[in-house]
């Protein structure tokens, strides 16, 4: 296999050229863009998908209901809007028959407890192949973006994980107790805010959940090492505006990470007012010095996260000057290494630009070594961190460049990427070339020169066959040529 890679990694830039232009004339055109995927962003699920899967579990094709059993338990993130509107369309069902649907899926898999904890979700094929009544595909939709939802697994996600069971908690009161047992403190930041959900219910299950967890305490329910986790059940508590909570999200107004203290920030201020005491508490640790008292919560606040953020930028300002230096002395290792730990520490430093060609160097050793896919992604960042760089335009006509190389490599012919990096760039060489060979230029150019390279080839061959001839046939020497001298016979000694 290593030897057939290297083989194919010897085809030459034409070849493969010529190739892509077989393939973009002959093979059609929906196939091609199945081919090309890759080169348009995925557009996000809508709530019509959502639906048409839904219709798709009554189909009376096995195959049919099995992918949209997939679907509806495979989304991701993105499609979260999505499944929100969704669930917005979700009514009560007759609660009896809700409840037998539930239990067929446990059933169905050879449960016979209620409390049994497993997952009912694989139960839902094997009942939809005997049974498919209104009722019966409601409930399986459900249970299937319930799994969804458990995976996406964000604040968001729980909320409406909720509202699904608040269209009937009686039927769905053993998979809530199911839902606990999997997700655990992954479900904390939603039991926050659901402890005022509308339905009674909810808000019931959320608190007792809680406790269950033994998370009552902030001061405890925050030693979450998932920063994702934590942000999120941050500003759940500054939603509920939780005051027992108040100390701890105002102390991680100035978290290393950025991710969590945008979080503590956003939360602090729903406290607003109620806030300032916590926060001179806080910027007298830092300072050691009182806060002005006739400062609102508001002036304090900035006071805070403006000495505390001069403190944390130190250090990254520090790095950032060590990988410019390396820059410099084209150390492109150090480089990547000092500007990573920048734009960890501080993805909005103010002076972030400055990294800019930093990042453009590493995706130039990129592209020359063809790793393709990294030089881009180096590249896009390169542009992200200073769009209006004099050297940006270039930055983009190298990205232009490389989606076309990208094609090519998929048997696509992208004759648009490389014009568009000419049109950026046009001393881009690179891109010129494989304009003038995707549009037949310079094919055109190379056939002429073999057909020329042809005749000079045959007339030097009608040339060396007629004097070949001439030699065999004997013919008379140049008169041009001297005698040769006869040979010499004398004796060596005159006779006598």
């Amino acid at each position: 296999m290593a030897q057939l890679h290297r083989r194919i990694r010897r085809v030459s830039h034409s070849a493969l050229a010529l190739a892509a232009l077989w393939v973009g004339a002959v093979v059609p055109a929906d196939a091609r863009a199945q081919a090309g995927v890759g080169l348009s962003a995925e557009l996000s699920t809508t709530e019509g998908e959502i639906a048409a899967w839904a219709g798709q579990l009554a189909s009376a094709d096995a195959a049919e209901r099995q992918r949209a059993a997939r679907a509806l338990a495979g989304l991701e993130a993105e499609a979260l809007p999505a499944i929100r509107a969704r669930v917005a369309t979700f009514r009560s069902l007759d609660p009896d028959a809700s409840y037998d649907a539930l239990r067929s899926f446990r059933h169905v898999l050879g449960s016979r407890r209620a409390d049994d904890m497993i997952d009912i979700a694989p139960g839902v094929p094997r009942v939809l192949e005997e049974s498919r009544d209104e009722v019966t595909v409601a409930m399986a939709e459900r249970v299937l973006l319930v799994r969804s939802l458990e995976r996406i697994g964000t604040l968001e996600a729980g909320r409406t994980m909720a509202d699904v069971f608040a269209t009937d908690t009686e039927a769905w009161r053993w998979e809530m107790r199911r839902v606990v047992d999997r997700m655990g403190a992954r479900l904390l930041p939603a039991l926050v805010v659901l402890r005022s959900h509308d339905d009674r219910r909810v808000r019931s299950w959320a608190r007792s959940t809680i406790e269950d967890l033994g998370m009552e305490q902030p001061g405890l329910a925050i030693q979450q090492e998932d920063n994702a986790l934590l942000a999120d059940l941050l500003r759940a508590y500054g939603e509920q505006k939780d005051m027992d909570a108040m100390p701890v999200v105002v102390s991680f107004t100035t978290h290393d990470r950025a991710q969590v203290r945008a979080a503590a920030r956003w939360a602090t201020e729903q406290y607003g007012q109620n806030a300032i005491w916590q926060l001179r508490r806080v910027l007298r640790n830092l300072t050691e010095q009182d806060a002005d008292r006739s400062w609102g919560w508001r002036r304090t606040m900035e006071e805070l996260y403006g000495v505390a953020d001069a403190r944390r930028l130190d250090p990254v300002r520090e790095e950032l000057s060590a990988g410019k230096a390396a820059l410099a002395a084209g150390d492109l290792d150090a480089v990547r290494e000092r500007f990573d730990a920048v734009l960890r520490r501080a993805p909005g430093l103010p002076s972030r630009g400055e990294m800019a060609p930093g990042y453009a160097a590493l995706a130039a050793r990129e592209l020359a070594a063809d790793r393709l896919d990294e030089a881009a992604r180096l590249y896009r960042r390169a542009e992200r961190l200073a769009p209006d760089h004099p050297n940006a335009d270039a930055w983009r006509a190298e990205l232009a460049f490389i989606e076309g190389e990208q094609s090519l490599s998929r048997g696509v012919a992208d004759l648009g990427s490389y014009e568009r990096a000419l049109a950026l760039h046009p001393g881009h060489a690179r891109a010129a070339r494989a304009v003038a060979l995707l549009s037949g230029e310079e094919a055109a150019g190379e056939a002429r020169t073999r057909r020329w390279a042809a005749a000079v080839a045959a007339a030097l061959l009608v040339l060396a066959v007629f004097l070949l001839l001439r030699r065999r046939r004997g013919a008379p020497a140049d008169p041009a040529e001297p005698a040769a001298e006869p040979l010499d016979t004398a004796p060596d000694t005159l006779p006598g």
